[in-house]
């Protein structure tokens, strides 16, 4: 229940546990189901409290919302922590239900960040988890399958954000540093995809902006190499390696092509 001066009531709601050589109890929530044509079924909403102090110095913050799974005290390699599974709806004729990950806006100040990580693994052997981001199979007609896209926001003020893709660091005396690899797709009746790198048009006054390809620096070993290759071809003409510097359509000076 509501407090005027004191804390507001907690609801707890637990399932029981299960003993022996049983399962704890589960714990259902299911909103209702409609058979009314053009509507839809009820929804389920959990939110956090509000702050609903307008104080300057300290108005106090949102509640939060923690969704955990359960934790797994055996100490056999089988025990494993309980999943979370978050699933759209599944639709019949229609696309499935979309899955939206937002962070909260602030009408004055920053908006909230978006963390996804795995966890550090044990010291028993264990790797930690992995991370993996694909759009789903395109299994018939003539339908593409989804996209991946990675962007930052514009920035109004000052400097939009970046995109930045680093591998951890192998700190083990004999283990190499993990690969980076980037491939575009393939289709075994027509060609592969494209890969392009390329940076920005300049503004009315600026530089358009650097690509830089190169190896790291080395101590006692070799640098690394650097190759730049075409494919092969059984009946076909192998790829062409153009260099090209950018013209200049007031008829100064194009760039150089310097080769160390």
């Amino acid at each position: 229940g509501s407090s005027k001066n004191g804390a507001g009531g907690s609801l707890s709601l637990n399932s029981g546990d299960g003993g022996g050589m049983s399962n704890g109890g589960d714990i259902s929530l299911t909103a209702g189901q409609t058979s009314a044509q053009g509507r839809k079924g009820g929804s389920v909403s959990i939110t956090g409290g509000e702050g609903s102090s307008a104080h300057t110095t300290d108005g106090g913050d949102g509640g939060d919302l923690v969704l955990m799974g359960g934790e797994a005290k055996g100490e056999s390699d089988n025990d494993n922590g309980g999943s979370i599974t978050i699933q759209g709806g599944t639709s019949f004729a229609g696309h499935g239900g979309s899955l939206e990950f937002i962070s909260g806006q602030s009408t004055q100040s920053s908006s909230g960040d978006i963390l996804i990580a795995s966890a550090p693994s044990g010291y028993k052997d264990g790797a930690s988890g992995s991370l993996t981001l694909s759009t789903g199979q395109a299994k018939g007609g003539h339908g593409s399958s989804g996209s991946i896209v990675l962007n930052t926001g514009d920035a109004v003020g000052g400097p939009a954000g970046g995109v930045k893709i680093e591998v951890g660091e192998a700190r083990e005396t004999y283990d190499i540093g993990a690969s980076i690899e980037l491939k575009t797709g393939y289709n075994p009746n027509t060609s592969s995809g494209a890969f392009r790198v390329q940076t920005a048009d300049a503004g009315h006054s600026g530089s358009s902006g650097e690509i830089s390809l190169r190896t790291g620096k080395a101590q006692t070993g070799n640098s690394g190499s650097m190759l730049v290759e075409t494919g092969s071809t059984d009946y076909g003409q192998g790829g062409s390696i153009e260099l090209k510097v950018g013209y200049n359509k007031f008829k100064y000076s194009g760039g150089n092509v310097k080769l160390d």
